[in-house]
């Protein structure tokens, strides 16, 4: 079974977006996060609700990041294996330990 988190990781490296499932131990100045919160199984159908976290070291650099990809998923841009994946929010999402980030919730169709 192919995974959405993943799939989701893998897109945003050949983006050129330094993405994890976990936060790294030791913190880059700017990375991606991506973890599955929520979605269902069936059958050979996947979806999945990922949190796709933007980390960066200014408020401005977390929302460009998101944005960059916003606007590659708003032209159709999406994982390998994926039939269909849209973003269903983006938001301004500080940390408990005050580092900028914003969160960009997804939705994604995965063909198993």
């Amino acid at each position: 079974m192919k995974s959405p988190t993943a799939n989701a990781i893998k897109w945003l490296r050949s983006m050129g977006f330094d993405a994890h499932q976990d936060v790294p131990a030791k913190r880059p100045a700017r990375f991606v996060t991506v973890e599955q919160v929520g979605g269902r199984f069936a059958d050979t159908i996947e979806t999945a609700n990922l949190a796709v976290q933007f980390w960066d070291s200014s408020w401005q650099g977390a929302e460009e990041s998101a944005r960059r990809v916003l606007e590659s998923v708003d032209s159709g841009s999406k994982p390998d294996g994926t039939a269909a994946f849209y973003v269903s929010g983006l938001y301004r999402f500080p940390s408990t330990d005050g580092i900028p980030r914003w969160q960009m919730t997804i939705e994604a169709t995965i063909n198993n």
